[in-house]
C-alpha cells in the first residue's frame, strides 16, 4: 500500500519498528519486489501511536503490533472531502495495491513485458472518486503505472460481480476489433467485503473465514492459431437484457440458451459450467446455503426444460458439468471468472473442449434499479489443433 501511495505528503506510514521486516518480506518475493519503485522513510513508532490517538488516521497492525497508520487527503481540497477521509483511501489503496499486484504476477508468470500492454480495464468492485465524481475516477491507469505498462492506456468497467465477465468480452471485442493486441483485465480486492459475513459466524462462535483480499489479472490477446478462442460469434454472448422478466429462469435462459443456440450448441456440449462459485463453508455458515450448488441445479433444470437431459439425469448432470464452490466472497471473484484459469489448464490440456463463464450480478446502485444483471460467454478449443501453454489467448 506504501508503494501505491503517490500523495506528498504520504496516506500511507510505516512505523520504523516494522519497516525492516516488511521490506524484507518485498525482498524475497519476485512478483512484489517489482513493485518496489521507491524508497520508504520510516516514521518513527511514537508519531504512528499520537497521530492514530489523535484520531484522524486509522492504525495498520501486523500480528497484534501498530506498524503504520493511513491517513486522510489533509490538503485544502480534501479536509471536508468525506470521499477523501482515512477509510475510503484505504480502501482505493487496497484496490489499487492487490491489482498491481496480480497483474504482476500474471507478468512474472507469463514473461510479460508490461511495455507490451497496449490497453488495462479495471473492473473490481471498488471506485474512485471526490465529492464532485465520486465514482468517476479511472483506477486502470493508476495500476497500470505502478506495474510499469508505459505504452497503455486504460479504462474502468462497473457491473458489480458480472464486471470481469463483461471486462473480459469488451477485451475480447477490442482486440478482435483490430484496435490492441494485448489488453489487460484487472480486478484489484474489496476491503468493504472483509468480513461481509462475521456476524453470523460470530453468532455461532465460529473463526471469521471471509478473510481475504481477492484479486484477479488476465490478458486477452490476439488468436495465434493455436490457444483457447472467446468466442465472440454474434448472439454468443449471454446478457441479462433490461426488458426481460427478473425471474431465474428468464436469466438463465438469456444466458445459457440463447447463446448457445447462436452457437448451434446444446446443453450438453459444455464441459464444465462456471456460475457462482462462492465457497460454501462461508455460505451456508451465513445461512445464505450452498450458492454454487443452488446455481447448478438450476443450470441442469434448464438442460432438462431444453430436452437435452431428462430430469432422473440431473445429479449425474451436475457432477459432469459442475464443481464444489470455492471462492471468497469478493463479488467480482466468484462470479464464473475464478474458474478461467483452470479451465484454460483443462482446455490445453485436452480434458475439455468447451466451458462457460456465467457471471451474474445485483445492481447495488444506490437503489437506483431493481433489475439484476448477467454476463455469459464459452471459452473453446482450436478446432484440429494442439494447445500449447506458452500461447494461451487469455492468461490468468
Amino acid at each position: 500500500m506504501k508503494q501505491a501511495d503517490i500523495l506528498k505528503p504520504g496516506l500511507v506510514e510505516i512505523g520504523e519498528s516494522a519497516e525492516a521486516r516488511i521490506a524484507a518480506a518485498l525482498a524475497d518475493s519476485p512478483v512484489l519486489r517489482a513493485l518496489v519503485t521507491h524508497k520508504v522513510n520510516p516514521m518513527r513508532t511514537e508519531q504512528v501511536r499520537a497521530e492514530v490517538a489523535a484520531g484522524s488516521s486509522l492504525p495498520l497492525q501486523l500480528d497484534g503490533e501498530l506498524v503504520g497508520l493511513v491517513r486522510r487527503d489533509n490538503r485544502a481540497e480534501g479536509r471536508e472531502d468525506e470521499n477523501l477521509d482515512a477509510h475510503t483511501l484505504l480502501e482505493g489503496l487496497c484496490t489499487k495495491a492487490t491489482a498491481a499486484a496480480a497483474l504482476q504476477w500474471l507478468f512474472e508468470q507469463q514473461q510479460i513485458d508490461p511495455g507490451d500492454i497496449d490497453y488495462i480495464i479495471s473492473c473490481g468492485e471498488e471506485a474512485a472518486g471526490d465529492r464532485y465524481q465520486r465514482g468517476g475516477g479511472g483506477i486502470a491507469k493508476a495500476v497500470g503505472e505502478m506495474c510499469g505498462c508505459r505504452n497503455a492506456s486504460g479504462m474502468d468497467i462497473k457491473n458489480f460481480c458480472a464486471a470481469p465477465a463483461s471486462a473480459l468480452v469488451t477485451a475480447g471485442a477490442l482486440v478482435a476489433a483490430g484496435l490492441y493486441q494485448r489488453v489487460a483485465v484487472v480486478a484489484g480486492g474489496s476491503l468493504a467485503k472483509l468480513g461481509m459475513k462475521s456476524e453470523a459466524f460470530i453468532e455461532q462462535g465460529l473463526p471469521i473465514i471471509d478473510d481475504c483480499l481477492a484479486a484477479d489479472a488476465f490478458l486477452v490477446s490476439s488468436d495465434d492459431g493455436k490457444s483457447p478462442l472467446l468466442r465472440l460469434d454474434k448472439g454468443a454472448i449471454g446478457l441479462a437484457k433490461i426488458g426481460a422478466s427478473t425471474g431465474d429462469e428468464a436469466i438463465y435462459r438469456q444466458l445459457l440458451l440463447e447463446p448457445l443456440e447462436a452457437l448451434s450448441l446444446t446443453m450438453t456440449d459444455i464441459d464444465k459450467y462456471a456460475p457462482e462459485l462462492h465457497n460454501p463453508e462461508i455460505m451456508e455458515h451465513a445461512r445464505s446455503g450452498d450458492v454454487a450448488h443452488k446455481n447448478y441445479r438450476m443450470i441442469a433444470a434448464m438442460a432438462v426444460r431444453a430436452g437435452a437431459i431428462q430430469k432422473a439425469d440431473m445429479p449425474a448432470f451436475i457432477e459432469r458439468v459442475g464443481m464444489v464452490g470455492y471462492a471468497p466472497t469478493q463479488g467480482h471473484i466468484p462470479s464464473g471468472v475464478a474458474y478461467i484459469g483452470h479451465a484454460l489448464n483443462e482446455i490445453r490440456g485436452g480434458r475439455i473442449q468447451r466451458a462457460m463463464i456465467l457471471s451474474k450480478a445485483s445492481l447495488f446502485l444506490n437503489r437506483l434499479t431493481q433489475l439484476y444483471d448477467g454476463v455469459s460467454f464459452v471459452l473453446e478449443a482450436q478446432p484440429n489443433s494442439e494447445l500449447r501453454e506458452e500461447n494461451l489467448r487469455v492468461k490468468k
